[in-house]
């Protein structure tokens, strides 16, 4: 009886906890911010090419662009993209400038979030006007204010 009692982890059920609060909120996010299949990212950026992950693949491996695992498949926030279908300009820095230990999720939140770091500003909204003080709140995204 001991020996499994002893197999009891007391973490397991804040764990489960953490588990169903982020899939809660995941699913919130994706009702709010609209996501494109790799497809959708082909078409919209005008390629008529046959393999059609391929412009989304391509984009994710040079860092263009961020993908959120989703039920087994991968999903791009469409607010990555102009109204052309291409990544915005600054986003690849700003995704490069985030600490590398963040995960995919907490950088896609972090994008729509208001940061106190830009006046309350959205990451997203400064990326897509150009606006290279994104930069710099990239730089601290993650840690908590001290004060």
């Amino acid at each position: 009886m001991m020996d499994g009692m002893l197999d009891l982890d007391p973490f397991d059920e804040a764990e489960a906890g953490i588990d169903v609060d982020n899939a809660e909120i995941r699913t919130r996010f994706l009702e709010e911010f609209p996501v494109l299949t790799s497809a959708a990212i082909h078409a919209r950026a005008g390629h008529t090419s046959k393999n059609a992950a391929q412009t989304a693949a391509s984009w994710k491996r040079a860092g263009r662009i961020l993908s959120l695992s989703y039920r087994g498949r991968d999903l791009f926030p469409a607010f990555q993209f102009d109204a052309d279908g291409r990544p915005w300009p600054l986003l690849k820095e700003v995704l490069a400038t985030l600490p590398q230990d963040l995960t995919s999720w907490q950088r896609a939140f972090w994008l729509v979030a208001e940061d106190f770091r830009l006046d309350g500003r959205k990451p997203i909204d400064l990326i897509q006007t150009g606006d290279r003080s994104v930069l710099e709140a990239a730089r601290h995204a993650g840690a908590l204010p001290i004060g």
